[in-house]
């Protein structure tokens, strides 16, 4: 068994720049991991952050970022999930 890696990048210049990227089976996978006690489970949390990002740039000039990725269709070769999170300063 291959053993899961997670990084995070923080920079900071005129925005504030979160990146985290893991090499798990990606977004795209037709194999998702099924915990046994999540059978029903439905995933809320992508579409909470999706809405308070849009609200929170329906009310501001500077805009906040959200970019999810398949690291497979960034680079042949690479699998796992890239999260970018762009905030003004």
């Amino acid at each position: 068994e291959t053993m899961g890696k997670i990084k995070l990048t923080i920079t900071k210049n005129k925005k504030l720049i979160f990146v985290v990227e893991d090499n798990g089976a990606g977004i795209k996978s037709h194999n998702p991991v099924e915990q046994p006690d999540q059978r029903n489970h439905i995933p809320m949390g992508s579409s909470i952050t999706e809405k308070r990002i849009e609200l929170y740039n329906s009310l501001h000039e500077d805009k906040i970022r959200f970019i999810i990725e398949d690291r497979s269709e960034i680079e042949s070769g690479m699998s796992g999930t890239k999260v970018m999170l762009e905030f003004p300063i």
